[in-house]
């Protein structure tokens, strides 16, 4: 009897191991042909493994109106990524605009119960360089650009800008750092160096003013160009460092990172432009579909 309860305990564990072993090849198999059909797409034409592992995060362009926002439930703001304008402290959102924004949300999606429905309207933040904000926006990139750009003409070529406050404008002055020259007037800037960034308003501002300087028959300020990732803000820390010389900010800005930056020379009379409105800016509307409703204020615009 005991020998009998052996010989099929023996059995069933010999049967076990023989499922185990096909399990095991048949998973072999099966692992083997995707890995092989992985393999032959790099050459083959199919995307390779790991490409189908990896996460793609690439932003697609999308250039549609608001009745298009609505129906894909997603309002995307470019924002430069400053100490001043927006930046993420331990997941946290800080700055003003950052608040706007959430506030922007809850009204857009409070205005449009009807239309949304139980699906609510999500708005994402998409940081990005000074140089990139606007051409972002018209690339279908984004589709609200915010971070106080100035309303110039050059830019209205490029969108449309919301200006809701006259008397939200920008004033651009010289700035001077610790071991920069002493400038009384903007007819002393002949033959100094300014730093400054290309994408920037402050950019064509200078060059208006060397031609003026020029026409005066003096010698025009030297513009040296910064990488575009340098925002206002590192630059004036630059300067307190005594490593930039002079360069070109809004007031607003300037009077603020003059405080912990002592070193600063700020002065508010050397203005390059004057009060400008400022704002947030839109992709260029169609004639058959303003999109007015996203914002509320009256469009500026060509």
């Amino acid at each position: 009897m005991v020998r009998c309860q052996a010989a099929e305990s023996s059995r069933r564990l010999a049967m076990l191991h023989a499922a185990r072993l096909v399990a095991g090849l048949t998973l072999m198999a099966v692992c083997g042909s995707g890995l092989a059909a992985a393999t032959a797409s790099t050459t083959g034409g199919t995307r390779p493994l790991a490409a189908l592992r990896r996460l793609n995060v690439a932003s697609k362009p999308w250039t549609g109106d608001f009745d298009g926002i609505l129906a894909c439930r997603l309002i995307r703001f470019d924002v430069p990524l400053s100490r001043s304008l927006y930046f993420v402290d331990k997941g946290r959102e800080r700055v003003l605009p950052a608040e706007l924004v959430r506030e922007f949300e809850r009204w857009v999606n409070k205005t449009y119960t009807r239309q949304l429905g139980k699906r609510p309207l999500p708005v994402c933040i998409i940081p990005t360089t000074g140089d990139m904000l606007l051409s972002n926006l018209a690339a279908g990139l984004g589709d609200i650009a915010l971070g106080n750009p100035s309303v110039t003409d050059e830019r209205r070529q490029l969108v449309d800008f919301v200006a809701p406050d006259p008397n939200w404008t920008n004033v651009e002055i010289l700035v001077t750092g610790s071991t920069g020259p002493t400038i009384g007037s903007l007819d002393d800037l002949s033959g100094q160096d300014v730093h400054v960034r290309e994408s920037s308003s402050y950019h064509a501002s200078l060059v208006a003013l060397n031609e003026r300087i020029r026409a005066a028959g003096k010698a025009s300020a030297t513009l040296l160009p910064v990488p575009d990732a340098l925002e206002d803000e590192d630059m004036l820390e630059i300067a307190n460092a005594g490593l930039i010389g002079a360069m070109v900010v809004e007031s607003w800005k300037a009077r603020m990172w003059a405080q912990p930056l002592s070193r600063l020379d700020v002065p508010r009379d050397i203005v390059l432009r004057e009060a400008t409105p400022a704002g947030w800016a839109i992709r260029k509307k169609r004639r058959d579909h303003p999109v007015d409703d996203l914002s509320g204020p009256t469009c500026v615009g060509p």
